[in-house]
């Protein structure tokens, strides 16, 4: 299929979470997310991050993620297993300009990475 150009895989991100759901639906209505995840992030990683203004900070072998959740009725939980989660999170990227990419030539490698996995997740709208 062919993008239908809505931009949806550039304003969503979606973790992982370890939490009863209780915990979890609590977390996607905060006005700053915080959540630890398995993971170190690499450079380019960090820079596809820092256009969405989340922040990561890694200490002692832990990586603690905050978003701002200026749109917390956008959010939403995925059941994955017990206790397991995928946690959908409206943090629109600050490069987009009419739902398309101002820096295409020189986005960070992970862009490619996200769009190739979204069948892990996919917005209602998109079509490719």
């Amino acid at each position: 299929m062919a993008c239908s150009m809505c931009g949806a895989c550039c304003k969503y991100l979606v973790f992982t979470i370890t939490q009863p759901i209780d915990k979890v639906k609590t977390l996607i209505n905060q006005p700053i997310m915080m959540f630890a995840v398995d993971k170190t992030f690499s450079e380019d990683e960090k820079r596809y991050f820092s256009y969405r203004e989340v922040q990561i900070l890694e200490d002692k072998g832990k990586t603690l993620v905050f978003v701002k959740n200026e749109f917390p009725e956008q959010n939403h939980a995925e059941y994955i297993s017990r206790n397991n989660y995928k946690v959908v999170i409206y943090s629109p990227c600050n490069k987009l300009e009419n739902n398309l990419c101002s820096i295409w030539d020189t986005k960070p490698d992970v862009c490619d990475y996200t769009k190739s996995t979204l069948e892990i997740w996919k917005p209602k709208c998109c079509t490719d």
